[in-house]
């Protein structure tokens, strides 16, 4: 599961312990205003992830739709609570109450898109790769499988490339790149016949980026 969504659940199981601290807490804070704040506090968690510019890899969409349901659901609940005492607050309170569930809907939006470019970017670098990568600095990648990775790289590209939107191609190129800085790591550990297929993948690769422009 990804981070976020563990996020979330920690916010959900800590607005439901807060809820339930004890009747002494109740009696400091009146219970509209307690769903109040517990609205607006969910609402802006939800902005923070969704602005978050944290990279995350999504290898089970499923998962991802499970996120968006959860917070689709903690946000139905908080809604009940505070149309609840919606008499009581003040009429400031009411615009902002307006406010929040239109940030909502925005933020959770803006989170789903980007949990589907999340699933899209893992999806791509696992079948250009043709191995599962974990780090960014693609330490999976040794000596023995580098020109295999190449090779699979430029053939899926050739293969492929009708089917690549604008924004593929950044991440294409952002794979390629660090594919290329793993390379000068490994340089002298690589042997000399797959030195040079690499360097005629590496040329085939200029001549497929500048036909696709």
């Amino acid at each position: 599961m990804t981070r976020s969504y563990f996020t979330f659940v920690a916010v959900a199981i800590a607005l439901l312990s807060f809820s339930c601290s004890g009747s002494e807490e109740k009696n400091k804070i009146p219970e509209g205003e307690q769903a109040y704040n517990e609205f607006r506090s969910f609402v802006v968690a939800t902005e923070e992830d969704a602005e978050s510019e944290e990279q995350i890899d999504i290898k089970d969409t499923t998962i991802a739709r499970q996120e968006i349901d959860s917070l689709r659901s903690q946000y139905d609940t908080l809604t009940l609570r505070v149309d609840k005492y919606v008499t009581q607050y003040i009429p400031p309170q009411r615009e902002e109450l307006l406010d929040l569930r239109e940030r909502f809907k925005s933020a959770v939006d803006k989170k789903k898109q980007k949990n589907e470019e999340a699933s899209r970017r893992y999806e791509l670098r696992r079948k250009l790769l043709g191995i599962e990568i974990s780090s960014d600095d693609l330490t999976e990648i040794t000596p023995a499988n580098i020109k295999t990775v190449y090779l699979n790289f430029v053939n899926t590209v050739s293969q492929e490339m009708s089917a690549y939107s604008e924004s593929d191609w950044q991440l294409i190129e952002g794979f390629w790149n660090a594919l290329n800085n793993r390379k000068s790591e490994l340089q002298d550990k690589i042997e000399p016949a797959d030195q040079r297929i690499i360097a005629d993948k590496q040329e085939e690769f200029l001549v497929l980026n500048k036909r696709r422009s």
